[in-house]
């Protein structure tokens, strides 16, 4: 994680740039836990989120992995990321496509597909500043790969978004 930094067009505004090497062994998950060492595989990106407080979430390098998140203790101090193996301790052990993302008052939203490929579900949490706690933005996944249609049949929606237009509306498009 980086912060810091030059803007163009004003020199020195941030004061230069900041290295923090984030811790990548999981406790929880021991040898299955995810490295902070992304590799080959495009799924193992990197997603950043700032919270209304500004405080920095780093999730990333997952693809059906165990969850992989940092927070930092003091805001926008990247040198304050400390390593928390859960948000809100549920279906997190097999996590791709991390995406952090505002919702409609500003709440900081993260969300992820639990699951794999064909059998997969996309959840989302939301981040409660003041008690400095996730929890699940909906009851039910908003798509799930893992509910049998009349058919017995399960598939998984690739899905676009939600992303906020210029309507004022969140949108969203997905293939099976």
């Amino acid at each position: 994680a980086l912060a810091g930094g030059e803007m163009e067009g004003s020199p020195g505004a941030w004061g230069g740039w900041t290295r923090q090497v984030l811790r990548g062994e999981s406790p929880v998950f021991g040898e299955k836990g995810t490295s902070t060492r992304t590799g080959w595989d495009s799924h193992n990106y990197i997603a950043l989120g700032v919270d209304s407080a500004g405080h920095l979430h780093v999730v990333g390098n997952l693809h059906c992995d165990p969850l992989l998140y940092f927070r930092t203790t003091r805001a926008g101090d990247v040198t304050s990321m400390e390593r928390l193996d859960r948000m809100t301790g549920d279906r997190e052990a097999q996590e791709t496509y991390p995406r952090f993302f505002h919702g409609p008052g500003g709440e900081l939203v993260f969300s992820y597909r639990d699951g794999w490929s064909g059998n997969g579900a996309d959840l989302y949490n939301v981040y409660d500043v003041g008690s400095r706690s996730w929890k699940r933005l909906l009851g039910t996944p908003l798509t799930d790969g893992r509910t049998r249609d009349a058919k017995g049949r399960t598939a998984y929606a690739y899905m676009r978004g939600p992303t906020l237009g210029p309507d004022g509306r969140y949108h969203a498009v997905w293939v099976w």
